[in-house]
């Protein structure tokens, strides 16, 4: 079911939620006189309401018509237990005109269901390069203890992040 706000003279929000109440499509409106539309996402959702794709594009401010600004397109995909194991997002160039990768995130998981490794990508025609890793460590079985963060752009790769319990 639809749903509006209006912010006064700055503008207008609407949602569209399916029967799962999973988000399908918000919208971000500037001045509400003029209706210019300057972000929207259109999402789509797998048979266990996992997000499945994100569709966003960014309105062009002056005119509010296509093409847009910017658009970036989202995938995920997950194991059979329904954990997210890759995010991987395109963005649109309108001089190509087409898709291009930009950034990817993988995902690992213990037995217990704890992520414990990501890593983050970016496309470097012709491939991806690592950029990040994070390694999460638990006690008690699922209370996170420690996050670290390798940035891998920095030399020696140092822990970026502990958490306070760590």
């Amino acid at each position: 079911n639809p749903v509006t706000f209006t912010f006064g003279h700055f503008g207008t929000e609407s949602y569209a939620y399916d029967v799962n109440n999973n988000l399908l499509d918000d919208a971000y409106f500037g001045d509400s006189t003029i209706g210019v539309i300057w972000q929207r996402n259109i999402s789509t959702f797998n048979s266990s309401n996992n997000i499945s794709t994100l569709l966003q594009l960014a309105g062009n401010y002056t005119t509010g018509t296509l093409p847009w600004d910017s658009a970036y397109y989202d995938v995920f995909t997950y194991n059979g237990s329904g954990q997210l194991i890759t995010d991987s997002e395109s963005t649109y160039d309108v001089l190509t005109p087409g898709w291009e990768p930009s950034d990817k995130y993988t995902y690992s998981y213990d037995g217990s269901g704890n992520m414990i490794f990501a890593q983050g990508w970016a496309w470097n025609s012709p491939g991806w390069q690592l950029k990040s890793s994070y390694t999460m460590t638990y006690y008690s079985g699922t209370h996170l203890l420690k996050t670290y963060e390798y940035d891998t752009y920095s030399p020696g790769a140092l822990p970026a992040y502990i958490d306070s319990l760590g």
